[in-house]
């Protein structure tokens, strides 16, 4: 299925975030060896890029937002629809991408997807985001919403609330790399609640892939 380069590259960072949380491959890895992208020009490959990152890092914020305009769940066969919610509202929330090119793409890739059925409830809670999403946003625990509950609790029982809330804020590492890299992935880090920060530098926990 041929794409025209907007819908493509939205399809794109949906397949990426798909294969992340769902598949537990690394971010960087995926997106080196998805052929497609490969394909593309250093622009649209720098936006992907960037809409899956910041999706990602957002993660937490942006299902809360969803789950906030959403009646009742998406049924597990629709985790895609979920997944184009997701970098629509990154687009409209996070990255300043147009309003109506945010919407109406996420709409017609839903389409393209096969998931037609959905196609009303993609454009109402997208077009909900545009009206209501940053003021919605701006209520929110960005800290708490945006790291993976596990870690949280580690270190708000090693150091307290305060000191958690400001690991979140000053780690160069989380800034740099995401939650996306911990959100599934606790079993594979040698990380303990009684450890700062500033010591996973020398693990190289968050060292990209080459």
């Amino acid at each position: 299925m041929e794409l025209e380069p907007a819908l493509r590259t939205r399809a794109a960072a949906v397949t990426l975030i798909g294969i992340v949380l769902r598949s537990g491959q690394a971010f960087d890895i995926a997106f080196a060896q998805n052929n497609d992208i490969n394909l593309m020009d250093s622009r649209d490959r720098a936006f992907i890029y960037n809409l899956c990152l910041t999706t990602l890092r957002r993660l937490g914020q942006i299902d809360a937002l969803i789950s906030t305009l959403l009646k009742h769940p998406l049924p597990n066969h629709a985790q895609p629809v979920t997944d184009i919610l997701r970098i629509g509202a990154c687009q409209i929330l996070f990255l300043n991408v147009a309003n109506h090119a945010a919407v109406s793409t996420c709409v017609e890739l839903t389409r393209k997807n096969g998931h037609s059925a959905h196609i009303k409830l993609v454009n109402a809670v997208l077009r909900g985001f545009t009206r209501e999403g940053h003021s919605l946003v701006a209520k929110q625990d960005e800290a708490f919403l945006n790291i993976p509950k596990w870690l949280w609790d580690n270190w708000f029982t090693a150091y307290g609330e305060a000191h958690c809330r400001e690991n979140c804020r000053c780690s160069h590492a989380w800034r740099s790399f995401g939650p996306f890299a911990l959100w599934r992935s606790k079993r594979m880090f040698n990380v303990t609640k009684w450890e700062s920060p500033a010591t996973w530098h020398h693990k190289n926990i968050y060292k990209r892939p080459d």
